[in-house]
């Protein structure tokens, strides 16, 4: 089991989604907001400083399983995501969880899980 922190749009997914496509190729979901256009100073630094899964040695996609993103720590999501953007980011509909799971990948920078193996959710976002 491992605890992580996510950013998550009540749609379920993170920060820099933009679109989701079924297995056909077709896009099945297509947000509005997302980082690069409603937060370009914070997409900026999660595409030139913050390492993505496979420069990280994970997977977002194995075994048949998706995963998703999340910080290891209260301090690194602090550290890459300033008071500013918290507050812009609930006004847009993200929260910010706690999140106990067992099927996990550790990076060095970061933690993917699946949704299926969440113990437990704790919504902390009223702490920020």
């Amino acid at each position: 089991m491992i605890t992580c922190y996510r950013v998550e749009h009540y749609d379920g997914y993170g920060m820099f989604f933009k679109k989701l496509w079924n297995d056909k190729g077709e896009v099945i979901a297509n947000r509005n907001v997302f980082g690069e256009k409603d937060f370009p100073d914070l997409w900026v630094r999660h595409t030139m400083g913050f390492k993505n899964p496979h420069e990280d040695h994970l997977f977002p996609n194995f075994n048949g399983r998706n995963y998703f993103c999340a910080f290891k720590s209260i301090t690194a999501l602090k550290y890459w995501i300033d008071d500013a953007h918290i507050t812009k980011l609930k006004e847009l509909g993200f929260g910010i969880y706690e999140i106990q799971a067992l099927d996990y990948q550790e990076g060095k920078y970061q933690i993917l899980y699946t949704k299926e193996s969440i113990i437990k959710r704790i919504d902390i976002t009223n702490e920020f």
